[in-house]
């Protein structure tokens, strides 16, 4: 590889160059969105949201992987990659792998106060009046 840019790489993600035998990426996280700055002790606590205490299923493999190459230079050769962001419990590799498992479990939760000189019924959609 003559050359690569990768512009942000975050949550549990990861740029692998090289081959690898085993790639295991987990992310769970809570994301919390308030009007005000509040914070309450028990909130951190993953184990108490459903989404993050399911197993994780794993798609089963149930047809046969049939590959034949042709390395006429006996290399892959690549010019140039841009990137522009990897997040999230994701994978950019420049390789072979034989296993690889990624997870991202997130719980969005957003607590909004509605201002009380405001008219319920503009906050409604169409379809709810």
């Amino acid at each position: 590889m003559d050359n690569i840019k990768l512009n942000t790489l975050t949550s549990a993600s990861q740029l692998q160059i090289g081959d690898a035998k085993e790639i295991h990426l987990t992310l769970n996280a809570l994301a919390m969105l308030r009007d005000t700055e509040i914070w309450f002790d028990h909130e951190g606590d993953l184990k108490k949201f459903h989404i993050f205490n399911r197993p994780t299923i794993f798609p089963a493999l149930y047809e046969p992987l049939i590959v034949k190459t042709n390395n006429v230079k006996g290399k892959i050769e690549v010019g140039k990659v841009n990137i522009l962001g990897v997040a999230s419990s994701s994978l950019i590799q420049i390789g072979s792998n034989e296993c690889m498992k990624l997870e991202s479990r997130i719980k969005h939760i957003r607590h909004l106060t509605i201002p009380p000189n405001e008219n319920s019924n503009e906050l409604k959609n169409d379809d709810e009046r």
